[in-house]
């Protein structure tokens, strides 16, 4: 899934986005995107990591990948908190709702998503507790003007977890089999597009929220 799912921001490329997009929001394809562009701040993303000692700040790396949509389709960095635990993310551009995949060592793993500002609260104790939090869970604190929109879409992450990633395993391997019939090919493609609208279509209901739009953008 983190593949179809890191294609958030170039999906903001294409025409049915226009659509998608809530009023107010001007698409990469629109030609008044320049405009709004040169006038954009380069959204901040920042953080602290709790209930850690002095030493275990120190060898803790924070890695994170921030997705683009030029050739070099991710692009990897690191960080190493502050000795209070604070710690702040280098984002490149101002694009907006940028997707940034970071993981904090073994412990924690998330997509996040920035547009304007978002502060990431991380109790070490607890989600160590959990031994490994995914997207959510114990001791995760989504904060900042994005905050309501990142623990939303991580939710979604989680949102019959085990039905997602089936679905992204079959999608993947019809691309990796030997000379696949293009019609057969196609079929079985609009099944699994089904399904995964389904799904989407599914929490959209159970969890409404201004922000389902970039579900369906997604998809």
């Amino acid at each position: 899934m983190r593949t179809s799912i890191a294609l958030l921001l170039l999906l903001c490329l294409s025409a049915p986005s226009l659509s998608q997009a809530p009023p107010g929001e001007v698409a990469p394809v629109d030609p008044a995107f320049d405009t709004v562009y040169a006038h954009r701040s380069i959204p901040i993303v920042t953080g602290r990591l709790l209930n850690l000692t002095a030493a275990e700040l120190q060898k803790t790396v924070i890695s994170y990948s921030l997705v683009t949509p030029f050739a070099q389709f991710q692009v990897k960095k690191t960080v190493v908190p502050q000795s209070d635990g604070s710690f702040r993310l280098a984002l490149d551009y101002a694009f907006p709702y940028q997707q940034i995949w970071l993981s904090v060592g073994d412990f924690f793993y998330a997509a996040l998503y920035a547009n304007s500002d978002l502060f990431l609260e991380l109790d070490m104790q607890k989600i160590r507790t959990a031994r490994e939090v995914e997207y959510n869970g114990p001791g995760v604190h989504y904060l900042g003007k994005d905050g309501p929109m990142n623990a939303y879409l991580n939710n979604y992450m989680l949102y019959k977890r085990s039905e997602q990633l089936n679905l992204s395993d079959s999608i993947n391997s019809i691309w990796t089999r030997v000379r696949p019939i293009a019609g057969a090919k196609l079929l079985e493609y609009d099944r699994l597009y089904d399904s995964v609208k389904s799904i989407e279509n599914s929490y959209i209901v159970a969890h409404p929220s201004p922000y389902a739009w970039l579900i369906r953008n997604e998809l």
